[in-house]
């Protein structure tokens, strides 16, 4: 146990909470929430000390007020004493809570309102990251066949993580179409208008079904192409 106790604070950590999806959609609503009704205004953030470095863009973009942030070790055998912990509910579970949509669009308005860019008839396929980069996961071997089909038809490919979070709003502000494989890339559309479409190419194994919900909370048109696994 630590010899040095936390006072207070409002915990921003958890199963899936280092994984930007998960910090997107379950963790950052709520603390919008609290912020915007006032609630525990001088509590700091707990965070493990080694979050991710793109997480303050994001807290700092979903906070509606400036909070001190604590970090504390994180790891097997080490044990951090909080005095009082507020450990804010999960807006989704299968769906959204109406709430999340209303922290969603409070950030679009602070961040992309007088930034949104491009035309109304804007077309964006979000890649993910190639086989040789730190991080990259699943593997679609007919990538570059897709990224062909979706430029040929007037779609931008973009690198959503490649730049500022602040960004990120603005790309997905102002498309108008979005497409690409399931996952955290393509959750973006929780910034984009009602009416938009969002095209999910999704893996044959992969379970989550993140971008439905987002389709219902934020009234966006979903298609869902379902891949087949290679024999080997």
């Amino acid at each position: 146990v630590l010899p040095q106790a936390i006072e207070k604070g409002i915990l921003l950590a958890g199963t899936g909470s280092a994984q930007y999806g998960h910090m997107l959609l379950d963790f950052l609503p709520p603390l919008s929430v609290l912020d915007h009704f006032d609630v525990l205004p001088d509590w700091p953030l707990l965070m493990p000390a080694r979050t991710p470095p793109w997480m303050d863009a994001m807290v700092g973009a979903f906070g509606g007020r400036p909070r001190t942030i604590v970090r504390f070790p994180r790891r097997m055998g080490v044990k951090v004493k909080v005095g009082r912990l507020c450990v804010p509910w999960v807006l989704r579970q299968a769906a959204f809570h109406p709430a999340a949509g209303e922290a969603f669009d409070r950030v679009v308005r602070a961040h992309a309102a007088s930034g949104a860019s491009g035309s109304p008839t804007r077309k964006i396929y979000v890649e993910r990251p190639p086989p040789a980069e730190s991080g990259a996961k699943r593997q679609r071997t007919n990538a570059n066949e897709t990224r062909s089909f979706f430029q040929g038809r007037g779609f931008e490919p973009v690198r959503p993580e490649l730049l500022p979070f602040a960004d990120q709003i603005r790309l997905f502000a102002g498309a108008r179409t979005v497409a690409g494989e399931a996952g955290s890339g393509l959750h973006g559309t929780v910034f984009s208008e009602p009416g938009i479409t969002a095209i999910e190419l999704l893996p044959p194994s992969f379970a989550s079904r993140g971008q439905l919900a987002i389709a219902a909370l934020r009234r966006q048109g979903l298609i869902s192409i379902e891949g087949a696994q290679e024999a080997t």
